[in-house]
């Protein structure tokens, strides 16, 4: 009971300093403490803890709104001071994102243990819990389709799966329209033919032979990188039609943390505006695409093309639609691909 003890003491005197009289001292101390003894999961035979000086909220506010911090004060990491000693050298230890308990793991070995084969180590439950329905805007009834499917991302179904029918097996079906356009070299020389034809054009407009300038590596690397990169994948017609995509992307990029963890839109409204302004922007790309391809032209098994860029764009957005998801789900899926 001793990381117990030094914790109500610790309370205590955060009491103390919030709440001046002795009456208040002792039942706000006695409140959280109970608080932290029977609301938390203690496992003192288990890893240790992190100091959360206001259980629940510190560590989950610090994590959330401050994640540099965070992660430097975890390493040394700030434990019971009973602990210090003994964990001088800790590579695993726990902390409550709200009520949820988190474990940090470090060192080879640790890291070794958890993906070693003996150890199933997936994105699903992930995927379904926290990215596709806010990142990917998928309905209950879509997240539904991958949650119920357990047949494996792999082209045979996991064992006591074979009964699946092909177009329910979601999870292959999601991982190889991407694989298949993404990995092929047929698929990428297009892309990367467009992206060195284009990147090539801007070195020679912006920076003349024998003139020297200084740069910024990372303004560089995100501005005419960025935009030669996103016109190799989803073609030129998408800057054209907004010009303002890159500063949406990166705003979003700057906000995809907190809007993963489904705070809701009333609370923290902020992500929200910046998705929405982001997908506007991506669904205005795929309605002109939709609208001005030819699925039974020439270009119909073209490995690039104008409207939609690379095949890859096409073949994940048809594949949504013929699987019965909702067009904002596409959205998002090409939303998620700037990103990846």
């Amino acid at each position: 009971m001793e990381p117990i003890d030094s914790l109500i003491e610790r309370l205590r005197g955060l009491a103390e300093y919030y709440a001046p009289n002795p009456l208040a001292t002792t039942l706000l101390a006695f409140a959280l403490g109970l608080l932290v003894i029977f609301v938390v999961p203690w496992n003192l035979n288990g890893p240790p803890s992190l100091l959360d000086p206001i259980p629940f909220i510190f560590n989950t506010s610090q994590f959330i709104f401050n994640n540099e911090r965070f992660m430097t004060r975890v390493s040394p990491i700030t434990l019971f001071s009973s602990h210090r000693k003994a964990l001088k050298n800790a590579r695993l230890a726990r902390f409550y994102l709200f009520s949820t308990p988190v474990f940090l793991v470090s060192g080879q070995q640790n890291i070794r243990t958890i993906f070693a084969p003996s150890h199933k180590v997936g994105s699903e439950a992930i995927f379904a819990e926290n990215v596709f329905p806010v990142l990917y805007r998928m309905s209950k009834g879509d997240v539904r389709k991958f949650a119920q499917d357990k047949s494996g991302r792999g082209r045979l179904p996991a064992p006591g799966t074979e009964h699946v029918p092909l177009e329910q097996r979601y999870w292959y079906g999601y991982e190889h329209v991407h694989s298949e356009y993404l990995s092929r070299t047929q698929h990428l020389r297009p892309m990367a033919e467009w992206f060195r034809k284009r990147m090539s054009r801007t070195l020679d407009e912006g920076f003349a032979v024998g003139e020297w300038r200084t740069v910024s590596l990372i303004d560089f690397c995100k501005r005419q990188v960025a935009e030669r990169s996103v016109e190799s994948l989803f073609g030129p017609r998408i800057f054209e039609l907004n010009p303002g995509l890159l500063d949406a992307f990166w705003e979003f990029d700057s906000n995809i943390f907190l809007l993963t963890l489904a705070i809701p839109r009333w609370l923290s409204p902020g992500p929200y505006r910046v998705q929405d302004r982001y997908y506007a922007m991506m669904s205005k790309y795929l309605d002109a695409a939709w609208e001005n391809f030819d699925w039974n032209g020439p270009e119909a098994d073209a490995d690039w093309e104008p409207n939609f860029g690379a095949r890859a764009c096409r073949e994940v957005v048809k594949w949504l639609r013929d699987s019965g998801f909702h067009s904002q789900v596409a959205v998002g899926a090409m939303a998620m691909l700037v990103f990846a």
